[in-house]
Order: C-alpha cells, then structure tokens, then sequence
C-alpha cells in the first residue's frame, strides 16, 4: 500500500515571535527613557542669561564704585582747600583788626590836632636842617598811613576772595556728599540684586547638574535594560532553535520513511541562521553610546590666593588717593555687602587685633609667604583668634563700616605691607579676586 508524499509543514519557531516582542519591548523602553520629556531643569541658556545678568550688575557696581571713589578723593581735596582756607582767612581777619586799630589811632590823632598842628611843628624849626628833619618826619608819617591804609585794603579783598573761595569748595563739598549719598544707595541696591543672582546661579547650576546627572543615570538604566533584553532574547532563542532542530529531525525520518516507500526525495525546508548571542551582546546599544558621550564637569583648581572678600565686591586702584587731614591712602577700599565674610588671603597666622577712631575693627594676618596683610573697617571679627593658624578662605571677620567709614558704604580696607611699609594691595586683590 502506498502513501501519497506531502512535504512537511513548516514549523512556526518560537524564537521568531519571542525575538519580535523583547526587540520591540527594549525599543519602546529606550524610546520614553530618551524621548520623554525631562523634569523641568535650567538650560545652558537660562544660565547664561542669568550670568549676564549678574555681569550688567557687575559693571553697574564698578562704575558706581569709581564715582565714588573719585568722589572721595575731590571731597578729601576740597575739605583740604577749605582748611586751608579757613586758617588763611583767620590770618587775614587777624590782620585786619590789627591795622583797623592802628587805621583809628591815626585817625584820632589827625582828628585832635588837625593839620595846624602839623604846621606849628614844621614852622617851629629853628634851623634849615632841623626844618629838614621834621618835613621828612612828616613824610613818613604820611607814606606809613598811605601804606597801612593800603595793606588793610588788600587784606580786605584777600578777606573777601577766600570767603568766595571757602563757599565754592562748601557748595562742592554739599555737591559731593550728595551724589556720595546717592551713590551709597545705589552700591547697596546693586549688592543686593548681586547676592540674590549669585544665590540663583548658584541653585540654576546645581538644578542643570542634577539633570545631567538624572539623564545619564535614565540612559544607563535603558541601556542595562535594553543589555538585559537581548541577552534573554538570545537565551530563548537558543533554546527555540534547538525545539526547531529536534522538529525538524522527526519530520525528516518520517520523510525519510516516505521516500523509502516512494522512492521520491523531500525538498528540505529552508533554515536562517540565528545571530550568535556573543555578536549580538558585544554591539553597544544607543543607550550605551549616549552614555559614553556625556562628559562629566571637572572642577577648576584652587587659587593661590583667596579673594579678601567672600562675596559680591567691586574695588578700583585707590592706593595714594587724598585722604582727609591731608593723609595718602595706603590700602584698597573693596566694597560689599555689609558684614560679607572677610577671608583670609593666604594660609598665614592671626598675629592681632585693634580698634581705633580711624579704622575701627581692624585684624592683622601674618602670612606663610612672609608679608602682612592688614583688613579694617570691620563690623565684626569669627571665631579665629589671635595667635591662631588659618587657612585662605578661612573667614577672620566680617565687612563693616567702623572708624571713619561710618555713614558710607559698607567696605573692607585692605593693605599688604612688606617690610613694615604699605605697598599697592590693588594687584594682589586683583589677581586673588580675578
């Protein structure tokens, strides 16, 4: 009896649909873990608006500072012209009472004797000589008061120049403390507006590196997910072809059957290979790749020197400048927020502390390099006490207003010297405070 040959039906392997729905599972992960959209975080634009921001500020501040600066020199120089004006006028005064007085007994005298006694006394001569002698007396006389009532005229008009001259530098010095007044305000209008912007830089960055951080910790995630899937994908497929295999092997004993009782040959069922699992677990996925490429933000390296203000601050070159009492600035007015920490510039030992009318709180740093550094106008001193060792950065006060500073903006006077002798701090703050 003999049996029609049917070829065997193709068997459906359960790798093809397993491989189907893990590679669509893995792209549908990737795709919401790189596609969907991000907790709301500060971009590189929002930061860089917010720096200029804080720059326009900046250049406010500097130009606000160098007015008030120049301000204060042209008021040093003026309250100076007014002292001296004031004791020349003294002088003057002085002096026209003196020949007022001598003015009045000559006036007393010409008054009770009258110009016949000035004949009397040169008509009584009794010889030609002695009527010499008397007329040049006379003379004198007169050329004396001609003279006094000469010199009272000019002290009168000097008088009156420096009364001109003392209201000018008045009306200058009103003028000046003035716009000083207007310009104190601004300062610390602007130092507030610096310090809420370097707060908000300060949370933006942090904000913008937490969403760096989360989204490559969401790509690494869908990367060791979408790893995972293929190496489960490549085990069931294995275990799928060797199903297939042991399949094809019964199909192909009961052909082999037919054909024996046929003599007809089957045609085999073709096969795909299946990509070995190695190849496919050594391709990196998009995921992987990203990950690679995201850098992460290495930190800048210290400077030697720390900036002698912790905080927002503005100064110009004021090394030399006039000064009240006819004094030379020796040190840098750098301006801050009231009560800004004030730190210590070098590592360096705090030798001592002063008060005084002049420079109120003050602190000396003996630093490891050798120089002293002196800081004053303080509003108050930290922890670090004399004898102590500190580190720069450290806070060893606090920006104030003490001594002479007090009713203008908030500043740290701040002087190096070497050798015992104030040199220009303004290169040294420059370079520690960029």
């Amino acid at each position: 009896m003999t049996f029609p040959f049917r070829a065997p039906a193709r068997i459906r392997s359960p790798r093809c649909s397993a491989r189907r729905g893990l590679t669509v599972g893995a792209l549908v992960l990737l795709a919401l873990v790189l596609l969907s959209p991000a907790a709301p975080a500060v971009g590189q634009q929002e930061l860089a608006k917010a720096r200029a921001e804080r720059a326009a500020v900046q250049r406010q501040l500097d130009q606000t500072v160098a007015a008030y600066d120049a301000a204060q020199a042209r008021l040093a120089e003026t309250e100076a012209s007014m002292q001296t004006s004031q004791v020349a006028l003294k002088e003057a005064e002085a002096r026209e009472r003196e020949a007022e007085v001598r003015l009045w007994k000559r006036a007393d005298v010409m008054y009770r004797r009258g110009p016949v006694a000035i004949f009397q006394y040169l008509f009584g001569a009794e010889t030609f000589a002695d009527f010499g002698r008397r007329l040049t007396f006379v003379r004198g006389a007169a050329e004396q008061d001609a003279s006094m009532i000469k010199a009272a005229a000019r002290t009168k008009q000097e008088i009156s120049s420096l009364q001109e001259r003392l209201l000018a530098d008045e009306l200058r010095q009103q003028t000046l403390l003035t716009n000083m007044s207007s310009q104190t305000k601004s300062l610390t209008e602007n130092f507030t507006r610096a310090q809420a912007l370097e707060a908000k830089l300060a949370t933006d960055r942090e904000a913008a590196l937490k969403a760096e951080r989360d989204k490559a910790a969401k790509a690494a995630a869908a990367a060791k997910t979408a790893e995972a899937a293929k190496t489960a994908e490549a085990a069931k497929g294995s275990e799928a072809a060797k199903g297939s295999e042991a399949a094809k092997g019964s199909e192909a004993v009961k052909a082999r059957a037919a054909t024996t009782s046929t003599g007809a040959k089957p045609t085999p069922a073709g096969t795909k290979a299946s990509p070995s699992p190695a190849k496919a677990a050594s391709t990196p996925s998009p995921a992987t790749a990203k990950v690679a490429q995201t850098g992460t933000v290495v930190p800048v390296g210290t400077k030697k020197l720390f900036c002698p203000v912790n905080g927002p601050v503005s100064f110009t070159d004021t090394f030399g400048a006039p000064r009240s009492g006819g004094r030379k600035h020796q040190g840098v007015d750098m301006f801050a927020p009231m009560r800004t920490p004030a730190a210590a510039i070098v590592d360096g030992t705090l030798t001592r502390r002063e008060s005084s009318d002049l420079g109120g709180l003050s602190v000396y740093l003996k630093g490891a390099d050798g120089t002293e550094y002196f800081y004053t106008h303080l509003a108050g001193y930290s922890n670090a006490a004399p004898g102590q060792k500190v580190t720069a950065g450290q806070t060893i006060g606090y920006v104030g207003d003490t001594g002479n500073a007090k009713g203008g903006p908030p500043h740290l006077h701040f002087e190096v010297r070497t050798g015992g002798v104030a040199v220009n701090p303004t290169p040294t703050a420059r370079a520690a405070c960029g």
